[in-house]
This record gives C-alpha cells, sequence and structure tokens, in this order.
C-alpha cells in the first residue's frame, strides 16, 4: 500500500530536522551543550519516528557527563524500539561512563574508575585488563562492578572483536 511505501521512503529522505540535528550536534562540539540538548530533545520529541534524533540526544548528554540525564532519557526508550542494538550500545557506553565518573575514595574505586576511563580514551586492552584483575582481587566490590565494566566492554567492542572474544575467555576462565 501507498502509506507503507512512503514511510519506507520517509525514512531515507533527509528532512530539515535532520540538518537541525547535525547543527546541534556541532553546537556540542562547540560548547553549547545546554542549547544542543535543547534542539535535540525537541526534535526527539517532535519525531520519534527518527531514532538518530534520540540516538543523538543521549550521545551529547553521555559525552557531556549528563550520565543521570541519560539514564533517564535512555529509561524511557520510544515505542519500537526495545532490543535495538543501537540502544543497547548506549546503554553499554553509559555504563562505561558511569564508572568513570565513580569517585576515588577507596584504592578500589579509583582503580576500576581509572579502567572505565581507560576504556573511554581507546586504552581497551589496559581497562579490560585491570578490570580483570579487580575481578580476582575485588570481586565483590561495587557488588560486581568489576565485571558489569567487562560486559559493558565486550558489547561496545562487539562479539567479533578480538579483544572482547580473548577477554570473556580470560572472564569466563576466572568465574569457573
Amino acid at each position: 500500500p501507498e502509506s507503507a511505501l512512503r514511510s519506507v521512503l520517509d525514512a531515507h529522505v533527509e528532512r530539515a530536522s535532520d540538518r537541525e540535528r547535525a547543527a546541534a550536534l556541532e553546537t556540542a562540539a562547540a560548547g553549547r551543550v545546554d542549547e544542543a540538548v535543547a534542539t535535540l530533545a525537541r526534535l526527539a520529541a517532535a519525531e520519534p519516528d527518527r531514532p538518530a534524533h534520540f540516538d543523538a540526544l543521549v550521545d551529547v548528554l553521555i559525552e557531556a557527563g549528563r550520565i543521570d540525564a541519560a539514564a533517564e532519557r535512555l529509561a524511557d526508550v520510544p515505542l519500537g524500539r526495545e532490543g535495538d542494538a543501537a540502544l543497547e550500545q548506549r546503554r553499554a557506553r553509559l555504563e562505561v561512563a558511569r564508572a568513570a565518573a565513580v569517585g576515588d575514595a577507596d584504592p578500589v574505586g579509583a582503580r576500576y574508575a581509572a579502567a572505565a576511563r581507560a576504556f573511554l580514551e581507546g586504552r581497551h586492552e589496559a581497562a579490560l585488563e585491570d578490570w580483570l584483575d579487580l575481578m580476582r582481587t575485588a570481586p565483590r566490590w561495587g557488588d560486581g562492578a568489576a565485571q558489569r565494566g567487562l560486559r559493558a566492554a565486550f558489547r561496545l567492542l562487539g562479539d567479533g572483536h578480538e579483544l572482547a572474544q580473548r577477554y570473556r575467555r580470560r572472564m569466563a576462565a576466572l568465574l569457573h
């Protein structure tokens, strides 16, 4: 039917809001995060059929360190997006960002947060090694936080990534 064809085509046709989203991302990169968040929130609410608006909003919030605001958005996922791989990636990224924000009140917490920051900076193997060592030396710290950090990193790296495969095997050996 024509309506089905229109909805398929509409997903691939650029709208003015797509250009507005791109401009908002540039605004965020320039340091005007509040302005970018307001624009992206308006776009996500006005066009829920454009998941890129919602995704960009969550990304900007995470990058700006607004962890709680990003978590609130991810808790209120638009209809039809549950189980979406892109959302799962954002949830994993949020988990690592939250880990990086942990205070260094104790030595284990400091190591945990440092590993998360290393991962976000692209030093993946160092982060995975630190989290694995924390699983070995402080398995109960943070109610299993090191294991959660590893699992989030695996989701971000992807199942086929060599580091994810290697450290998943090492984690399994440690657990069993």
